[in-house]
């Protein structure tokens, strides 16, 4: 069947104030369905001095999937606070046993529309609205869409989508239609 999940953060000032987060660092996490589709959206509300609050975060082989014909869409919107890495979907390094990062259906559409922070301030660098780094990937061998919208900043690094570096081990970031 379909899964749907909905997070948002707290409203404080301080740092990673996220929606939604999976993290594979120390075990296999994921949000899938065999088949159906999958709906993720993560807000982040931090406010003030708020910093590295992102809506939707994949962290150390995190995952959100879909097999068979089923489509996946995140969505992401971050912080307004004046802190620096306020993004919209971050997807980042791989597990202890390589696995990466990652937004992956099997047959189905892929779609990934992410915000960066808007708030302003001197440390407000940083803000991509979707930042793919160190291995991780958005992948399917259906149609992908993947939208990004950097944070307002006059700082540096407000990217829309961002794909950076590989991970320590040598794996790509990318993002891939293998279709």
């Amino acid at each position: 069947g379909n899964v749907t999940v909905t997070g948002t953060s707290g409203e404080t000032g301080g740092g990673n104030q996220i929606g939604v987060a999976v993290n594979g660092e120390f075990a296999n996490a994921q949000i899938t369905s065999v088949h159906g589709k999958v709906t993720v959206v993560g807000r982040s509300l931090g406010n003030g001095t708020s910093s590295y609050g992102e809506g939707v975060e994949l962290y150390k082989g995190g995952e959100i999937s879909s097999t068979g014909q089923g489509e996946v869409h995140v969505e992401g919107s971050s912080a307004e606070g004046s802190g620096p890495g306020n993004r919209g979907v971050f997807l980042f390094d791989v597990s202890n046993t390589g696995q990466p990062s990652r937004i992956i259906s099997s047959g189905g559409k892929v779609t990934v529309h992410g915000t960066g922070g808007q708030g302003a301030g001197e440390n407000s660098a940083n803000r991509e609205g979707i930042l793919v780094k160190n291995g991780a990937r958005i992948s399917s061998p259906g149609d992908m869409r993947i939208i990004g919208q950097g944070g307002l900043s006059s700082q540096s690094g407000n990217h829309g989508v961002f794909v950076d570096r590989e991970s320590a081990d040598g794996i790509p970031s990318a993002i891939i239609s293998t279709g």
